[in-house]
């Protein structure tokens, strides 16, 4: 005489099944996309030649094209100087941290840079990010220069155009005054240029109460961008109007 389970027992192996099933493929996907991203940290073949130290770095040493990197949309694809440019104008870039315990820490903050490599942010002397840099140093910048909610002119989609950029870097902790007080003054002339007679003021009062971040970009950034023309023709490959 055979027997059949109950619905109930039926169920709850296929419940059981599922949950397995999820869990390895979410652990499948993000094997695959860390290994992606120690490449890129670590300069494998998608970065492209890096210098023989990250402070050697200068954007001429790669071609604008952006062919150290790989975009699945190519069309879309911008150069570096674009990419910088991006970074340079938007409010606020995001850094994205990884904390002692694996894991993922993301803040808006004010950037300034000094020449194309180095960028600087301050913050209170202690918190997160100063914990997380502290464990992993390595961090990745994402800014949006535009962005602007559009129904495609020519198939009616529903769509953005948008100027976006991305970086990767390595954070420090900067404990000589002198390049603190460069580094607040960049970040002041480019967010409160028409203060800055206040500037060496508020310097005397807050430095030793201010921590200052160094970032150092360890490839050029990589650009994207959606934009239509006064026709509504898409603008691919680095088009410009």
């Amino acid at each position: 005489m055979s027997y059949f389970p109950p619905f109930s027992v039926i169920r709850e192996g296929a419940e059981k099944l599922s949950r397995i099933l999820f869990v390895l493929l979410f652990l499948r996907k993000g094997f695959r996309a860390s290994s992606s991203v120690r490449r890129n940290v670590n300069g494998g073949r998608e970065i492209g030649p890096w210098p023989e130290s990250v402070r050697d770095f200068r954007l001429s040493d790669y071609p604008d094209d952006n062919s150290h990197v790989t975009m699945r949309k190519q069309s879309r694809e911008m150069d570096s100087r674009w990419a910088l440019e991006v970074m340079r104008k938007a409010p606020y870039v995001t850094v994205s941290f990884t904390r002692a315990d694996g894991s993922a820490y993301g803040v808006p903050l004010s950037l300034a840079c000094d020449g194309d490599k180095v960028w600087y942010f301050h913050c209170a002397p202690e918190g997160e990010k100063l914990d997380a840099l502290a464990a992993h140093p390595e961090v990745c910048l994402s800014a949006v220069s535009r962005c602007r909610p559009t129904v495609g002119p020519k198939d009616g989609s529903f769509t953005l155009q948008y100027s976006s950029a991305i970086a990767f870097g390595v954070a420090e902790l900067v404990t000589d005054d002198e390049e603190k007080i460069r580094a607040l003054r960049l970040i002041s002339q480019r967010f409160l240029p028409e203060h800055m007679a206040a500037f060496d003021e508020a310097v005397r009062r807050s430095l030793h109460r201010t921590a200052v971040v160094r970032i150092t970009l360890t490839a050029p950034p990589t650009g994207k961008r959606k934009q239509y023309d006064s026709n509504g023709e898409e603008m691919k490959y680095g088009r410009m109007e």
